[in-house]
């Protein structure tokens, strides 16, 4: 009798107790299933190094942006516009021959900040000193942040027919300009950089640039890039002159059949090119660092009777706003305004 009693209780060790172990899923591979293994390679594995390369990734189109009107100055044209490190707004006057000065939303600082004046572009330094290319001495005037004159020919033009384009490097504190040799279309021009002070650094470190190149911006690295508005062109070079990309962006002026104006560079690298009225009645084309078009409609335009923008934009870093500028004639006809006494706009996008 006990012997039996012996049999049944390992008899019933092995039923109860063996089955448990022998299928247990933390432990016998037989019990593992083929689908969850095959399943945990057949899921995509994502890695840090991919989360953070963007570097092939299409560039993420802007905009449209819409534009809201901060600065209606009457009897008057804007020729140029520039900011400072706090975001004020500095616009050169054409017809009453003076700088103003407003803040970011557009309110009036100074009207008359600089007076008896008359040029073709301002930049300002990390200083916020004001540097304009001056139509009369045909060089650039240097002003400081209030205002007052620090020098009236910083730096000398080699054709006294024609008006200095230039581009200020912030970071690196250097000025680049454009230097006319003469008005015969088949001269060369070439790109030279002085200190802040106006001394030279290097003479001609860029040559061989074409008429059409007529613009220049320097970007947060100090790397320049010119504008060939009828071209529709920019090329890239260091700030040595070492070309980078001959043709960095090619922005199409309407067709063939129309004209590039302006352009502008933000604090990321990206580029903005403002085309003719005709573009399809958005004038602003963004392309990111690499040259990749963003948006061919970056601008919703004023649809306000009378009112066109002008060639003339600029980067606000402090608010992370475009600036255009933009006139309003007078309507005489139908599709017919007078362009005799426009009152001078600024238009602010803000991204």
């Amino acid at each position: 009798m006990k012997q039996f009693k012996a049999y049944a209780f390992i008899i019933l060790l092995i039923v109860l107790i063996i089955p448990s172990v022998v299928f247990a899923l933390w432990w016998n591979p037989f019990s593992w299933s083929l689908h969850d293994i095959f399943d945990t390679f057949s899921k995509p594995q994502t890695s840090i190094s991919n989360q953070n390369n963007n570097s092939n990734e299409p560039a993420k189109k802007v905009g449209p942006l819409i534009g809201k009107k901060i600065i209606d100055q009457p009897s008057d044209v804007f020729g140029a516009i520039n900011t400072d490190s706090n975001g004020n707004i500095y616009v050169l006057c054409a017809r009453s021959n003076r700088i103003s000065k407003y803040d970011q939303n557009g309110n009036v600082i100074n009207l008359d900040f600089i007076k008896y004046v008359s040029g073709f572009e301002l930049f300002l330094d990390s200083n916020d000193n004001l540097y304009l290319s001056d139509y009369h001495s045909k060089t650039i005037k240097k002003y400081d942040k209030n205002g007052t004159v620090i020098s009236y020919s910083l730096v000398p033009n080699n054709d006294q027919y024609s008006d200095l384009v230039f581009a200020i490097d912030k970071n690196n504190n250097y000025i680049y300009v454009i230097d006319f040799l003469n008005e015969d279309e088949n001269q060369e021009r070439a790109v030279s950089k002085y200190k802040l002070d106006g001394s030279l650094v290097a003479k001609n470190i860029i040559k061989g640039i074409n008429d059409d190149s007529s613009e220049i911006r320097v970007d947060e690295n100090g790397n320049i890039y010119l504008f060939q508005r009828y071209d529709g062109i920019i090329s890239k070079y260091d700030k040595r002159g070492k070309l980078l990309n001959k043709k960095l962006v090619f922005n199409d002026p309407v067709g063939g059949g129309g004209q590039n104006y302006g352009f502008t560079l933000d604090d990321k690298g990206n580029i903005y090119i403002i085309g003719s009225v005709l573009n399809g009645g958005s004038p602003v084309v963004m392309f990111d660092k690499n040259g990749k078009m963003v948006n061919s409609n970056l601008i919703s335009w004023t649809s306000e009777d009378g009112v066109f923008p002008r060639e003339v934009l600029t980067f606000g870093a402090k608010n992370n706003s475009l600036y255009i500028i933009g006139e309003l004639n007078e309507k005489i006809g139908p599709n017919h305004y007078s362009a005799s006494n426009p009152d001078a706009l600024v238009f602010s996008y803000q991204f």
